[in-house]
């Protein structure tokens, strides 16, 4: 993060949306109490025991900030499977919009 003394900002937000593209970077003790968080990053760490030599993990220390928190998304299959639902939503109404058709709402 360009950011000076993230801390500062996380320690006072009910709401983190972390996409720093840095593996754990947003520490437990930097969130305030109860804080609700979204990871959104998607980082390779490395790890010896694992079957690839890596395994997958966050912007945010998920094992530590999990117990700070009062919710968090898990990486991988948090905020992932929403993107590729939100990403064939467009492309459908794209292609509708292509031959005159209304695109399709997101509530019935």
């Amino acid at each position: 993060s360009h950011t000076a003394d993230p801390q500062s900002y996380l320690s006072r937000a009910d709401i983190v949306v972390a996409a720093v593209g840095k593996p754990e970077f947003v520490k437990a003790e930097w969130l305030k109490p109860g804080a609700v968080v979204i990871d959104v990053g998607i980082n390779h760490k490395e790890d010896p025991t694992a079957k690839k030599g890596f395994r997958i993990v966050g912007d945010v220390d998920f094992e530590n900030a999990k117990h700070v928190s009062s919710s968090i998304s898990p990486v991988p299959g948090g905020v992932g499977p929403m993107t590729v639902a939100m990403l064939l939503k467009n492309t459908l109404n794209l292609a509708r919009a292509s031959v005159g058709l209304k695109p399709m709402s997101i509530f019935r």
